[in-house]
């Protein structure tokens, strides 16, 4: 006599983080009655495509488009060229042109998930000017700014 295989109701949540925006994802559960457990994995990995899919990163773009440049040992600003960057920076800080800049460059992709912004000297926490960037891009700041700056000790 063959067996008859009973099948249970079976819930499934499933979460998951976008590795560069750090974005939460989740399944808000679903009840997959009569589905085998590979038709359960496909339906699961079916969905996770379909959100990834649907999903804008703003980290992935940019590097394409908002950029930091350290413009001097202690002043980094955020925006689209170096030459809006420099105009606001002498605009708002009122500095002489020849003495403003020293070592102009671009924060590179890489340096951008390295280098660190400690909101106080003796903060523990802190976050990447990577992720800093893709804040001020999701809350709409106008570009060019100050993005960051070292703490004087004296």
């Amino acid at each position: 006599m063959p067996t008859i295989m009973e099948r249970e109701l079976i819930e499934v949540r499933q979460e998951w983080v976008c590795s560069q925006c750090r974005r939460e994802f989740y399944n808000p559960g679903r009840i997959l009655d009569g589905l085998t457990l590979n038709e359960i994995i496909a339906h699961l990995k079916k969905m996770r495509e379909q959100a990834f899919a649907d999903h804008v990163c703003l980290m992935g773009q940019m590097p394409y488009s908002v950029k930091v440049f350290r413009l001097n040992l202690l002043d980094w600003w955020a925006g689209y060229d170096l030459a809006s960057v420099k105009s606001a920076y002498l605009a708002e800080t009122g500095a002489a042109k020849d003495e403003a800049f020293d070592e102009v460059e671009e924060v590179a992709p890489e340096a951008m998930k390295m280098l660190r912004i400690y909101p106080s000297p003796y903060a523990k926490e802190s976050s990447s000017f990577q992720e800093e960037l893709g804040g001020m891009i999701a809350e709409n700041h106008v570009f060019p700014c100050s993005f960051a700056g070292r703490y004087s000790s004296s």
